[in-house]
């Protein structure tokens, strides 16, 4: 310190405090919705054929998100064909009490959790009750695409784990 200048010593003083105080004003970021504060879950792993599939999206976030209304279906079911994923066509589906659920989108609350059910006979869950053909043999999953409501570009596509339809 004794061969520095005192100029020099207040110059980086002040430098530091003007750092810091830049530092201080600036904005924090956007939080960014992560997949693992989100869980899509199937009540079991293997099903008999036309046996009814609870499926859970829990939001395990601080936020309320939505489930994409922009997708068709919002949460759609993949069966695994020929080495990839291929999405089922759209069905019909019930929604529990516990979320706002209408014909285009669902809103998920900070620790709640949203639940449908696919009965296979009536197909996949989409609020507009349409119906396909009931379900095949295979290996499946369940994708739904997230939305931070106030962000269309924060999206996050939460994967469940694979579950069986048996003959």
């Amino acid at each position: 310190m004794k061969n520095i200048s005192p100029i020099l010593f207040v110059s980086l003083v002040i430098c530091f405090f003007v750092k810091q105080t830049v530092l201080a004003q600036t904005p924090p970021l956007p939080t960014q919705l992560t997949p693992n504060l989100f869980l899509v879950t199937t009540d079991k792993t293997a099903y008999a054929k036309g046996e009814a599939v609870r499926i859970s999206v829990t939001n395990h976030s601080g936020k309320s998100v939505r489930v994409d209304s922009y997708s068709n279906p919002p949460c759609p079911l993949e069966q695994f064909l020929n080495q990839q994923w291929t999405t089922v066509p759209s069905v019909s589906c019930s929604c529990d009490d516990d979320v706002q659920c209408n014909m285009s989108e669902a809103y998920i609350d900070p620790k709640k959790t949203y639940e449908f059910s696919w009965t296979q006979t009536t197909s996949w869950c989409v609020w507009h009750g349409e119906k396909s053909a009931p379900a095949k043999p295979g290996i499946y999953r369940v994708t739904c695409p997230l939305n931070d409501p106030l962000s269309r570009e924060n999206r996050i596509d939460v994967v469940s784990q694979n579950f069986i339809i048996k003959e």
